[in-house]
Parts: structure tokens; C-alpha cells; sequence
């Protein structure tokens, strides 16, 4: 999922995401999932998520789609 540098008081669609050991401290910018390019952005995995996380986002990013769970 793209990330923003930037955190947001909109949690409904840009979820707060800190990463003390990466260094990430910013939002996933969930509403951008189905347009993004990984590869065109060079994209890269600097970490891993939780499993509260995951199902924290998990919703709102299978709701992007249309699809409830």
C-alpha cells in the first residue's frame, strides 16, 4: 500500500502508520491501492505490519474495491 510522510485525522481512509525500525511515520493511503503503480513508483517492502494492523486496514482497502467482508 502507497504511504504518505504525512499523518492525517482521517482515519477512515488514511491510516496512521509508525515504524520505529524502518523509520516509516506516516499514513497508508488507502483510497490510492487500486491505482498503484508498484513497480512505475519504484516501490520498495521496508517492513512488515502487524496482524492488528491488518485487520485494522483490511476493510477500508477491501472496501476500495467495492467488496464488504
Amino acid at each position: 500500500m502507497p504511504i504518505t510522510h504525512k499523518k492525517y485525522s482521517r482515519i477512515d481512509i488514511l491510516i496512521p502508520l509508525e515504524d520505529p525500525k524502518s523509520g516509516i511515520n506516516g499514513s497508508v493511503i488507502t483510497y490510492q491501492m487500486q491505482n498503484f503503480d508498484f513497480q512505475a513508483r519504484h516501490g520498495k517492502i521496508v517492513g512488515k505490519v502487524n496482524h492488528h494492523f491488518i485487520q485494522q486496514i483490511l476493510p477500508i482497502a477491501v472496501g476500495a474495491f467495492g467488496i464488504d467482508l
